[in-house]
């Protein structure tokens, strides 16, 4: 089932997942996003500091926000919406819950995008072969 996304604002969108999208990611740099993420996620894991780990937290945060302020304005983008990354950044929903929400909704409609093109291209060679 579909859900719809309420940022900051109380503007409810759905995402829309098409070919812009995937060019709009590629320009948005999230993976060198989530490596500096994991990476200091494995630095907490093994610092001892109380001081050291709220500092590295500080940084995830700080980071997963610019990821998600990413995700929102390629989700606008792709709904036709004119919006700069600062804009975006604007609206990133108060509440931890609805960030979560549009992380996992995100990344579940790329997943199915990815899935019903793989289908497509099987089918195309299928055909050409027969």
């Amino acid at each position: 089932m579909d859900r719809d996304i309420r940022l900051s604002n109380g503007e409810l969108i759905n995402i829309n997942i098409n070919f812009y999208t995937l060019k709009l990611l590629a320009q948005s740099n999230l993976s060198i996003l989530e490596r500096k993420i994991d990476k200091l996620k494995e630095k907490l894991a093994s610092t001892k500091s109380e001081e050291k780990k709220q500092d590295i937290n500080n940084e995830i945060n700080a980071l997963s926000y610019e990821m998600i302020g990413k995700i929102i304005y390629i989700i606008l983008r792709s709904n036709g919406k004119k919006v700069d990354e600062e804009e975006a950044m604007i609206l990133i929903p108060g509440d931890v819950d609805e960030i979560e929400n549009i992380f996992n909704e995100f990344f579940k409609k790329m997943e199915e995008f990815k899935k019903k093109e793989e289908s497509k291209r099987q089918m195309r060679e299928m055909m050409k072969k027969a």
